[in-house]
């Protein structure tokens, strides 16, 4: 059973935190409206802008609920080290890292990765705690929506570390056509896209129907996803 399975089937205060996530994304103004053209080169009427959240206590509470991703989750038996992705899913990683430790009293490393490579100071493609070789590292970032650019990134990792990535983990997943893994990586979110349209419609949400109407469009043509 994932982790959003285990949120819908779970007791009602669960669901009640679900809800504030949600309702806290959209009082700091981290879900936006309007036309935005994504990294697939799509327009979009909704844009998840995580970095709203930064220096809120909305990141506090993101963050303790991606760590009790890694709680309820199998990986967290054999975790050697989290990828922030560039560049939203950086803090993110450090934030959970952080409270990890916290909580658990047991260290967490995280590395993170560069659009692109460095050519001076610390050079190359990675940097931070790099993970040794046949360890297992879960991805955090803010986000995932065709999944592309998370699959190259388990390529560069894997090929430059011989590691195992065992999970993605993201705030809020915008694949309409949801699927739990990315090949064989398991995916897991604090929020879905439908969790996310519900929500507009509970609140009459004057964006909802174009909201609906794309995402709708893409499901009914997921070669576009």
């Amino acid at each position: 059973m994932d982790f959003q399975t285990y949120l819908r089937l779970g007791s009602a205060s669960i669901e009640v935190l679900m809800q504030k996530i949600i309702d806290a994304l959209f009082q700091c103004n981290a879900v936006r409206f309007g036309d935005f053209i994504l990294k697939s080169k799509e327009h979009s009427p909704i844009f998840i802008d995580i970095a709203k959240i930064f220096g809120t206590p909305v990141f506090n509470l993101v963050t303790e609920q991606m760590i009790n991703i890694l709680d309820f989750c199998s990986f967290v038996k054999k975790q050697d080290s989290l990828c922030g992705a560039a560049y939203k899913g950086i803090p993110l990683a450090v934030g959970m890292s952080y409270l990890y430790l916290q909580k658990n009293n047991v260290p967490l490393p995280v590395f993170f990765d560069r659009k692109e490579p460095k050519k001076h100071g610390e050079i190359g493609r990675f940097f931070g705690l790099e993970p040794t070789p046949n360890a297992n590292v879960v991805i955090i970032d803010d986000v995932i929506s065709d999944g592309l650019t998370k699959s190259l990134l388990i390529d560069e990792i894997t090929a430059a570390y011989n590691v195992n990535v065992s999970g993605i983990i993201v705030v809020v997943d915008r694949r309409k056509t949801r699927s739990l893994r990315l090949g064989n990586t398991p995916v897991y979110s604090l929020v879905d896209i439908d969790q996310i349209i519900d929500y507009m419609d509970s609140i009459n949400h004057p964006k909802l129907e174009a909201v609906q109407k794309y995402f709708k469009e893409k499901s009914e043509n997921p070669l576009k996803e």
